[in-house]
């Protein structure tokens, strides 16, 4: 997670990965303007923005050096967490103002059920991540919940992809089986 010799990979990832997020909110907006309201998709996309803008966070404020004397250890703890925060508290805010704008529209009405139910996992995942987190922990699976987190929340950013390229909507409004919104 960011400490010792092959640290600079771990780091470019999230920076290359945070980056490759600003491209979707990017594609997001632009791919969801004739389903969502003007003002849910500018904020949507700021939303889907500040979680990518988490993950470069994240690639500078390391997980701290067990090693590392107390202070430092505690700043660098707590900046990283906040990293973990701005990337997935926006995101889940993202996923529910999605999720109940797709549901007003049959072509997308799949994909807002699962950006509720991504979102209600991710916040179940989160308060587990929370108890089991400290490696003192009775059951130390806070590394196990997390990567469970990334991978669960992060299939969504696939998944409205996928419907996008698949053209989800027509540029007349209409789904592509020829359905009225």
């Amino acid at each position: 997670l960011g400490n010792g010799a092959g640290a600079w990979l771990q780091n470019l990832n999230f920076a290359v990965f945070g980056l490759l997020l600003l491209c979707f909110a990017a594609a997001f907006r632009r791919g969801m303007r004739s389903l969502m309201g003007r003002k849910a998709l500018l904020l949507t996309t700021g939303l889907l923005a500040l979680s990518a803008i988490g993950f470069i966070a994240a690639a500078y404020f390391r997980v701290p050096d067990p090693n590392a004397p107390e202070s430092i250890r505690f700043r660098q703890g707590m900046l990283h967490g906040l990293s973990f925060m701005t990337i997935f508290v926006p995101l889940i805010v993202a996923l529910l103002l999605t999720g109940s704008q797709m549901l007003r529209n049959l072509a997308w009405r799949a994909m807002g059920w699962y950006s509720f139910v991504t979102a209600a996992i991710a916040i179940v995942l989160i308060a587990l991540i929370t108890q089991f987190a400290d490696p003192s922990s009775s059951v130390p699976i806070g590394g196990l919940l997390t990567r469970l987190l990334v991978v669960q929340t992060f299939a969504w950013h696939v998944g409205i992809g996928w419907h996008l390229l698949r053209g989800g909507l027509c540029r007349c409004g209409r789904s592509c089986s020829g359905e009225p919104t």
